[in-house]
C-alpha cells in the first residue's frame, strides 16, 4: 500500500483534489467491479415481483481455481490491466484499468468464459468431437446458471479510493473469514495483476 502511495504522490496526484485524468494517454479509469453468483442475492426486481430464489451456487477451492484460471487466461491474451482480484465463494472482486466505454464488454467476456469452462471443469458440460457445423459442447442435465445477470462498478476518483479499494480486495477473504486462495490460484493471481506505475500508460 505504501507503493501505491509514493507512485500516485511522485505522479502528481493530490489525495483531496483526485486523480488527475489529463496526466494519462487516454481515458483510462479505475473501477471497482463485483459480480456474485447465481442465487447469493436477493435483487430489488426479486422482492417487487415476489421471484422466489433457488439454492445459491457457492464455489468450492476447485470451482474458484477453475473460475481464476479463465480469468487469468483472459487477462492474459487481452492484455487487460488488473490491479486486485479476489474470489470469495460467491462473489469476484477486480480493480480494472479501462475506459469506460470497454468495461461491460470486458466483464461480460469475463463472465461467460468463466461460466463456460466452469462448468466444463465440473463435469456440468461436456466436450465432444467437433463435427462440422455443431456444437462442441454438450450441456448437461446438473447445468444451472453460475452467475447473476448483473454486476456492480464504481468508479475510483481518488488516489486514496484506489488505495482502499486495492486494500479491500486484498483482504475480502479474511473479511468474509475465508481461507486463503490455494497456492496454485494465488500464483496465477499474482500473474495477473499489473504494476501500478504501468496501468495507466500505453
Amino acid at each position: 500500500m505504501q507503493k501505491i502511495s509514493k507512485f500516485l504522490k511522485e505522479s502528481g496526484f493530490d489525495q483531496e483534489e483526485g486523480l488527475d485524468y489529463e496526466f494519462f494517454e487516454k481515458e483510462l479509469h479505475p473501477f471497482l467491479v463485483t459480480w456474485v453468483t447465481h442465487n447469493s442475492r436477493v435483487s430489488e426486481r426479486m422482492v417487487k415481483f415476489g421471484v422466489r430464489k433457488g439454492a445459491p451456487v457457492l464455489l468450492d477451492e476447485n470451482a474458484e481455481l477453475s473460475v481464476t484460471k479463465s480469468i487469468y487466461n483472459i487477462v492474459h491474451a487481452d492484455k487487460l490491466r488488473v490491479l486486485s482480484y479476489n474470489i470469495c465463494r460467491d462473489h469476484v472482486h477486480i480493480v480494472l484499468v479501462c475506459s469506460e466505454n470497454e468495461l461491460t464488454g470486458i466483464v461480460r467476456k469475463l463472465k461467460s468464459v468463466s461460466a463456460r469452462e466452469y462448468h466444463v471443469a465440473m463435469g456440468m458440460t461436456k466436450l465432444r468431437g467437433q463435427a462440422k457445423g455443431a456444437s462442441p459442447l454438450v450441456r448437461g442435465k446438473t447445468q444451472n446458471s453460475l452467475w447473476a445477470q448483473k454486476f456492480h462498478r464504481s468508479l475510483i476518483g481518488s488516489d486514496r479510493g484506489l488505495a482502499n479499494a486495492m486494500g479491500y480486495v486484498e483482504e475480502n477473504r479474511l473479511k468474509h473469514r475465508l481461507s486463503p486462495l490455494t497456492k496454485e490460484a494465488s500464483l496465477l493471481v499474482g500473474k495477473m495483476l499489473c504494476p501500478i506505475e504501468e496501468a495507466f500508460t500505453l
